[in-house]
């Protein structure tokens, strides 16, 4: 049986506690003075290394600004090419002008611009056909502006930008209060129209058919019907006096390839039809959202016709009011809103320079929602779009003007790109779109689109252009190229860079592109915005394509809106790490960079100076 442990005394335990105590009193400054050097030592290591960075950044900022200053002649010299360049164009625009005895006014003289609204402005609109020429005519004044809008868009001009956008804007909106200036003159002399049309025997114009048919018909005794199309604009007016109050099938415009048919419950009325479409957004332009206007608008509208006018002894009483009055719009349905009692059918035709990729046999259509001030797809029942006739045919509850929409993302974020000289004076830059691969050359002053069967971009064959006026020709066929910062609020993929970065970037390239060759980099959309990611090697012999096309042969240069370097990232890499190699240092340009690049070679370091 083993002993009984003796029983510690009070004593004991109070000097063990007292023991234990210590030990860890002395374990906790042994902690807090280990702790203390650590910090202290963590301190100087930051001092020390945010000193070092410190020397480093104003040594950086020191050599930046000093190529800067050794680099202003250079620029000052780009500049001055880039406005000989500017002002060759203007020089060979103003002579084709004069060349073809053009009487527009001269879109780079703010003067010209508003001596020509306010003369317009001033003139009354009392014959159809003249009326909506001269609308033609002012459209051709904003392809003029969309030149300066090119040039400020290539330039990064904001001045020119807005200048072309204003008078863009006022010339549009003079052209829809012409429109409907003429329209309300019509109206106020319905009856001559329909007098006319007895006396000419216009009624034997095939200008009229039933729902979707070509089927013609003669105009009644108590109708008028004007028409008149152009590229940029369509219109017709119909009219129909039906005291006896019988129905009429629906009512199409021959001519302008427009039907819709009207409520039943309107039919029987005396009504005034207009059919309108223009190649531009005259409703929406102002709202930026996710969608984009695809072939312009199309806008049916239907009004009371005017009170005839009363004859006595010989005199002729004609009401007469304001325009708002006479353009007054009957709605459907009553309430404006998309829930009409009866369904109603339309079709118009798409323009033949609208791109839809082949198969398609639908589109998106909306009508254009007064009250939420948005485009609305509500009350739309399945458009269907006839790839032979190019013809929309659409079932809606309510008339409003309609437009087909398109995604403004469609054909970017892009995948990849890749940009590289196939000779001295020649570029070829590839776009791999959402949709769509794009092969563009590019030349001293011009972009060509390559290799585009569609007929719908047959008009791009042999054509040479501005960067910036190819770009907008591509959006108005609905091939959007133009990304704008705003548009990341809708796609998630979309990086936004800063502009000062873009701009390096985008001149160091320019300016390199006869020596290397550049590709897109997946790394770029995960970076900051402040910093640009491109892939980079030598082009000597202008190839189209390389024959040894590894990562092996690629470098990797980063640009930010000061300087540019290059880092040792791989694309095959999992995750951007921005690590510059060995001695390498960051410089204001590119060129400075490969000066200093071991696998840049001689005779390409000769071609950069």
């Amino acid at each position: 049986m083993a002993p009984k442990r003796k029983k510690k005394s009070k004593k004991q335990i109070q000097e063990e506690l007292e023991r234990e105590l210590e030990l860890k009193r002395k374990q906790d400054e042994e902690d807090r003075k280990a702790a203390e050097e650590r910090r202290i030592k963590q301190e100087e290591e930051k001092r020390i290394r945010d000193a070092y960075l410190t020397k480093l950044a104003e040594e950086e900022r020191v050599r930046l600004d000093e190529e800067e200053e050794e680099l202003k002649p250079w620029r000052n010299e780009i500049r001055r090419e880039m406005h000989t360049y500017q002002k060759e164009n203007l020089e060979r625009f103003n002579w084709e002008k004069l060349v073809l005895c053009e009487k527009r006014p001269d879109v780079y003289q703010e003067k010209e611009l508003n001596t020509f609204l306010s003369t317009w402005r001033e003139e009354e609109e009392i014959n159809f056909a003249q009326c909506l020429t001269r609308c033609n005519e002012a459209e051709m004044v904003v392809e003029d502006l969309h030149a300066i809008m090119a040039e400020g868009a290539e330039s990064n001009d904001e001045v020119k930008l807005t200048y072309a956008k204003k008078f863009c804007t006022q010339i549009r909106e003079m052209e829809v209060k012409k429109i409907n200036d003429i329209t309300a003159y019509i109206m106020q002399h319905a009856d001559q129209y329909i007098a006319e049309n007895i006396a000419t025997e216009q009624d034997l114009q095939p200008v009229m058919h039933y729902d979707q048919a070509v089927n013609q018909r003669k105009l009644a005794a108590s109708e008028f019907c004007l028409n008149f199309h152009s590229e940029s604009l369509k219109m017709g007016i119909w009219g129909h006096f039906k005291p006896d109050g019988l129905r009429h099938k629906p009512v199409g415009f021959f001519e302008l390839d427009m039907t819709q048919s009207l409520p039943r419950t309107l039919i029987g009325n005396s009504n005034i039809l207009r059919a309108l479409w223009t190649n531009y957004d005259f409703i929406s332009s102002e709202v930026y959202s996710s969608n984009r206007i695809l072939g312009g608008i199309v806008d049916f509208s239907l009004m009371n016709f005017p009170d005839l006018p009363k004859k006595a002894k010989g005199w002729v009483c004609r009401k007469f009011g304001t325009q708002e009055e006479a353009l007054t719009k009957i709605l459907y349905p009553s309430d404006g809103s998309a829930s009409g009692t009866h369904h109603l059918k339309g079709s118009f035709k798409l323009p033949a320079s609208i791109y839809i990729p082949a198969g398609e046999e639908t589109v998106r259509l909306g009508w254009w929602d007064n009250k939420e001030e948005k485009w609305s797809q509500e009350g739309i029942d399945s458009p269907k779009f006839d790839p032979d006739t190019r013809i929309v045919s659409f079932t809606t509850v309510g008339i409003a003007p309609l437009a087909c929409l398109q995604d403004r993302c469609t054909d970017y974020p892009y995948a990849s790109w890749s940009l590289r000289s196939i000779s001295p004076s020649e570029g070829l830059l590839n776009l791999e779109g959402k949709r769509l691969d794009l092969k563009f050359k590019i030349g001293p002053g011009w972009v060509e689109l390559l290799d585009r069967t569609e007929p719908e971009l047959e008009s791009f064959a042999n054509y040479r252009a501005s960067p910036g006026l190819l770009l907008i020709k591509l959006a108005r066929c609905g091939i959007n190229l133009m990304p704008d910062n705003r548009d990341s609020e809708f796609d998630g993929e979309i990086s936004v860079k800063e502009d000062a970065a873009i701009e390096r970037a985008l001149q160091d390239i320019a300016l390199a592109i006869g020596t290397f060759a550049f590709r897109s980099s997946k790394f770029n959309r995960t970076l900051p915005k402040s910093r640009l990611i491109v892939r980079v090697r030598e082009n000597l012999e202008y190839d189209e394509s390389f024959a040894e096309d590894e990562e092996i042969h690629w470098s990797t240069a980063v640009w930010e809106h000061n300087r540019c370097y290059l880092v040792s990232d791989k694309e095959s890499a999992k995750k951007c790490k921005l690590e510059v190699p060995g001695d390498y240092t960051t410089h204001s340009v590119f060129k400075l960079v490969m000066r200093e690049y071991e696998g840049c070679t001689a005779e390409a370091q000769r071609r950069l100076e």
